[in-house]
């Protein structure tokens, strides 16, 4: 009796690490790549990422790891990474120049403040007469 057994590995190849801007329309951005390529020598079982291509992917960097299985159940993976950069510069609205009175006696008063737009990477400092908007651009 002869007992054939299959111990070659399948192979799988990842693409290359990328990245992407950041969609202006919200907080997630559609990407997709392209499928990784397989091979074995008795053949392929099946295919799987942990993470679907056209996905919406947040800021930052995400890792994508691709498992290939072959007919006899041997396995290899490969993985790469998805980094989605914020590059839309935030918005600020301001107010037109303003006098402000104060209250008799007090030395201080009231007034509106500049809104910045670009949540949750924004950040509003306050400086002696004037108001900075900068944004963290992951």
């Amino acid at each position: 009796m002869v007992n054939v057994e299959d111990t070659g590995q399948p192979t799988i190849t990842c693409p290359t690490a990328f990245t992407v801007n950041a969609s202006t329309m919200g907080p997630a951005t559609t990407v997709s790549w392209d499928a990784s390529a397989t091979s074995d020598n008795w053949g392929v079982d099946s295919v799987t990422s942990d993470v679907a291509n056209g996905s919406n992917f947040s800021i930052g960097s995400q890792t994508i790891i691709y498992t290939v299985v072959d007919k006899a159940g041997l396995r290899a993976t490969c993985s790469f990474a998805v980094t989605v950069k914020d590059v839309t510069a935030p918005v600020i609205v301001c107010p037109s120049d303003m006098n402000i009175s104060t209250d008799q006696g007090k030395a201080y008063g009231m007034m509106s403040l500049a809104v910045c737009l670009d949540l949750p990477h924004s950040l509003v400092t306050f400086r002696h007469g004037a108001v900075d908007c900068t944004s963290d651009d992951r």
